[in-house]
């Protein structure tokens, strides 16, 4: 007999249809392959991840299909690569309509769909078909836009300006939060998103939570900030002796930094993640609580690694270096994957998409060329060649591409035709390109096979232009790049945007740029203004009030 709640809303519906499994996201940004203490670094501290890895399969060759940010992302909900994202660099135009989105997807399949956190997505607030997304983005341009700063200005923190931490000088340098940690951006994800799970409890949902930490600046809060100070980190590995543009662009911190404030810049990164950390156990306590965890995939990830002083001192990502590519990825989900059990085949972001898919019953849409598979399937039983996997960053002069399997690694360069190739069993730290000397006839196969394939990819996966007549296309100069190399070491020229936009009365409630600089360093004095380029700072917009204070302290 139907009850009245079969006539009206259906959230009166207390029963759920079990056989549909939740499906959860857990993204943390620029988080390095090498940072969760159950998969061997014994330095971390993640209680959290290592539930999951403990009670899940982890896939430990996995890396990411882009290494920065917004062609990460995007390569992710559509589970596509440029050639039909149009999206291989941080500038992102829509993404043509006829490519199916996966909360889309999952909505059709009568899932509830929300994002809460970092999405970088273009426009900000376009949906991409969740239900409801509440935004965390590291500069928005107007404060409507972004809910974790609507919160932040009606929670007492109106004055803040640099709310992710300060970006523009001190970008690279060792910092704290501006606001307490349950204020911060890392603590409002694992609390929205836990509530989204708590609220979701009788119908199935996906939820993707998305962090900005361990994303620079290490606005690290009080009580994480001294976590690692004594711990035994791994050194950064040295430089490899093939140069290219890129890495001697992602080596300009590295001049701003003693060798002191490069290990407190590693404490501080560090100590982020296992804050990060703490966030997500809300989220799967959340789980545990609705009596939903063991009928969930969760799937734990991030969108690219971060280089913390590896190849001599690079930071960031961007290029194709190990501790850009790859990423750490853990699947949750009892009724495939057996508990503590280990992959080491090939995986990459592509395959979240159709993974997710098989999860909630739903088919690929077909007619698109899908270059991943879904995960589900046991090792050794994909169709996709799991052998290698390519990557690609970049458009035009400034891209290159790469297959990276578990033994070698083969990258090429737009500019100048700059090949690299690693022998990742003997090299790890890739201080060696096999290039630089005549091949033997085992590294001559791999190169010549490697180098077949990779044209073979970016045919199928990479922008139209990049092979010609059979071979991968060569740019002989590179427009120039900003900011320039030889300036603004260790400065990320981004202000925040939003407060140009407040009514003047709002405007002055606002700390000064330089108030905040003070402010987060103030606990921190192995950051060194003096070292910083405040030429640079000024001419991009910065604070004199900087430089006028700086002087002022060394008068006294």
């Amino acid at each position: 007999m139907p009850t009245i709640a079969d006539y009206t809303h259906p959230l009166f519906h207390r029963e759920r249809n079990l056989n549909k499994p939740n499906i959860v996201f857990l993204m943390a940004d620029q988080l390095r392959y090498d940072c969760i203490a159950a998969l061997g670094a014994k330095w971390m501290q993640t209680p959290t991840m290592d539930r999951l890895v403990h009670e899940g399969c982890a896939f430990t060759q996995a890396t990411t299909p882009a290494p920065i940010c917004v062609p990460a992302r995007h390569h992710l909900i559509t589970g596509l690569t440029s050639r039909y994202t149009g999206i291989a660099s941080m500038s992102h135009p829509p993404i043509p309509t006829e490519y199916p989105r996966i909360a889309e997807v999952l909505a059709g399949q009568g899932y509830h769909c929300e994002a809460v956190g970092k999405m970088h997505f273009g426009p900000e607030r376009t949906h991409h078909g969740f239900h409801r997304m509440q935004i965390m983005e590291e500069t928005p341009i107007y404060e409507a836009d972004d809910d974790y700063l609507r919160w932040l200005r009606s929670n007492g923190y109106e004055h803040i300006r640099n709310h992710h931490g300060v970006r523009n000088l001190i970008y690279s340098q060792p910092q704290r939060s501006l606001v307490p940690a349950e204020a911060t951006g890392t603590a409002w994800v694992g609390r929205e998103a836990s509530r989204v799970v708590k609220e979701n409890f009788n119908r199935p949902f996906f939820l993707f939570a998305s962090w900005i930490a361990p994303h620079p600046p290490q606005n690290c809060p009080d009580e994480w900030a001294d976590l690692y100070c004594d711990a035994g980190l791994p050194e950064p590995t040295p430089c490899s002796d093939t140069e290219t543009y890129k890495l001697r662009y992602c080596q300009r911190p590295g001049r701003d930094l003693s060798p002191a404030a490069m290990r407190r810049y590693r404490e501080l990164y560090y100590a982020q993640v296992s804050f990060v950390d703490q966030a997500m156990g809300e989220v799967v306590r959340a789980l545990e609580e609705i009596g939903q965890l063991d009928n969930t995939l969760i799937c734990l990830f991030s969108d690219h690694g971060e280089m913390l002083g590896d190849q001599g001192g690079a930071m960031e990502k961007g290029i194709p270096h190990e501790a850009s590519v790859r990423i750490p990825l853990v699947l949750r989900y009892p009724a495939k994957f057996a508990p503590g059990s280990r992959r080491e085949d090939c995986a990459d972001l592509l395959d979240l998409f159709p993974t997710v898919l098989e999860t909630a019953g739903a088919a690929l849409p077909t007619g698109i060329d899908y270059r991943g598979e879904s995960l589900l399937k046991p090792a050794g039983e994909s169709t996709r060649d799991r052998s290698e996997v390519y990557i690609e960053c970049y458009n035009d002069a400034y891209r290159w591409i790469a297959l990276r399997g578990p033994r070698y690694k083969l990258a090429y360069w737009y500019l100048k035709g700059i090949e690299e190739f690693y022998d990742l069993a003997h090299d790890p730290g890739e201080t060696h390109n096999l290039l630089n000397d005549p091949l033997n006839a085992e590294h001559q196969r791999e190169y010549d096979r490697l180098k077949a394939r990779l044209i073979a990819e970016e045919i199928r996966c990479g922008p139209d232009g990049g092979v010609e007549n059979g071979t991968l296309r060569r740019y002989e100069e590179i427009a120039s790049i900003w900011p320039p190399e030889e300036r603004a070491a260790g400065i990320n020229w981004q202000f925040q945007a939003w407060p140009n936009q407040l009514p003047e009365n709002e405007k002055a409630a606002l700390n000064s740029e330089a108030e905040e600089v003070f402010a987060a360093i103030a606990k921190e004095p192995l950051t060194d203004l003096s070292r910083l380029d405040l030429d640079f700072y000024e001419d991009a917009g910065g604070d004199p009030a900087v430089r006028d204070a700086l002087k002022e302290k060394e008068k006294a």
